[in-house]
């Protein structure tokens, strides 16, 4: 990018250089590695195949379900803040 300041009479140009990373995986990968276990839900993940595949993560356990759930009776939402031995 080029560009410069509205009303700066001295035409001094500030240039830019920009990288976007548009591959998930390079920042999904560093998460997994920091975690014991990561939970992905969503309505538009199916199919789980092409999707496992743009983060580069293969998944021990993987749930896909084709209807719509009542989340009246079917969702549960809580934090576990202690495992196995405490």
């Amino acid at each position: 990018q080029r560009s410069t300041k509205r009303g700066d009479s001295s035409g001094t140009w500030t240039h830019t250089f920009s990288l976007w990373c548009m591959n998930p995986s390079v920042v999904f990968k560093d998460l997994a590695e920091l975690s014991l276990s990561t939970i992905l839900t969503s309505g538009t993940l199916s199919p789980m195949n092409s999707f496992s595949s743009e983060l580069g993560m293969q998944f021990g356990t993987s749930l896909e379900a084709p209807h719509v759930i009542d989340a009246n009776l079917q969702v549960w939402a809580g934090a576990i803040s202690n495992g196995h031995g405490n």
